[in-house]
């Protein structure tokens, strides 16, 4: 209950204050849920998707639990049911297996750490920002304001293995 709680706090803190608190917006978190929505294999019913942050860094913590309450709250908004997890970008080795990779802020210095991750597990990687799919670290980039933008990376996807609908393809820009 007291979790609960907290996470409640921090997503009303998110919304008043986005600009400040959280780096990735309510809009990108359901952007990119519905990005799940168009891959060309769907998802197993349950799949996990990992809210990867930086433990070292308090931004990317906040960033990571605006993001984990928001996807509990959206989940009933997109066809695949998903179960999200936090996950340190440091240990990622250890980390029970996921489908869907979402970066929370302040993760930069891990990209390339997650991209060789994803790639070997298949992990489809997702991030509101959207140099990371520019660098080939990122499968899809996913941008809220000032107008929605949904990029891929067709290197990372082809690398991890990750295949989308043809009519969503149609509709991103790809690197």
């Amino acid at each position: 209950m007291v979790r609960a709680g907290t996470l409640g706090a921090i997503w009303l803190a998110c919304l008043i204050f986005s600009s400040t608190c959280c780096a990735t917006s309510l809009k990108e978190v359901r952007i990119g849920l519905r990005v799940v929505d168009f891959l060309a294999v769907p998802l197993s019913p349950h799949s996990r998707l990992a809210i990867l942050y930086d433990s070292r860094n308090k931004d990317s913590q906040d960033d990571a639990k605006a993001i984990l309450s928001w996807v509990i709250a959206e989940r009933n908004g997109v066809k695949t049911s998903v179960v999200p997890v936090l996950v340190d970008v440091h240990s990622l080795d250890t980390a029970l297996e996921f489908q869907i990779g979402f970066l929370a802020a302040g993760t930069e210095a891990s990209y390339a750490a997650v991209h060789d991750f994803a790639r070997t597990h298949g992990v489809l990687t997702i991030s509101s920002d959207l140099s990371c799919v520019r660098a080939a670290k990122c499968s899809v980039g996913v941008l809220g304001a000032p107008r929605v933008e949904v990029s891929v990376n067709r290197q990372v996807l082809e690398a991890s293995g990750i295949v989308f609908s043809e009519a969503f393809r149609m509709m991103v820009t790809e690197y």
